[in-house]
């Protein structure tokens, strides 16, 4: 049953209108990118738990749509890191607000007992997210 619930709000908030143009990962993808300036698509696709030439698709895709830079390091020509944009911080900002909007509609139509049973569950529910190895950080 839990499954099923955490699965339901997930899919909805996917189905968002606003976040219609936007795959499901772009807003973590571009979360990641933006509290690890600099970050290698290897150590990105590690984090998300991707293979490299999935994370390499979506980071193309981004780039392309100007949410995200690639800039060579400028010790090692070779290796490029990850930079945000203003339309990818826009765009962060854009997908929060849509998501705590829809979450917000939803608990406010919820009876007071209701709402308290979710204060309860919340911190367990942020454990069953949790990486039990600890090397994913929150989105």
């Amino acid at each position: 049953m839990i499954e099923q619930g955490v699965f339901r709000i997930y899919r909805s908030l996917r189905q968002q209108p606003a976040l219609k143009d936007m795959a499901p990962q772009d807003p973590v993808l571009l979360k990641q990118v933006a509290r690890r300036p600099g970050i290698g698509l290897s150590d990105l696709a590690r984090l998300e738990r991707l293979r490299a030439p999935t994370i390499t698709s979506h980071i193309n895709r981004l780039t392309a749509a100007g949410l995200v830079r690639r800039v060579h390091d400028s010790h090692d020509r070779r290796r490029v890191g990850l930079h945000i944009t203003a339309k990818g911080q826009r765009a962060i900002r854009h997908a929060t607000e849509v998501r705590h909007a829809f979450i917000a509609e939803r608990v406010a139509a919820l009876s007071e007992a209701e709402v308290e049973a979710l204060r309860i569950a919340a911190p367990i529910l942020m454990r069953l997210g949790d990486d039990p190895a600890g090397d994913i950080p929150e989105s």
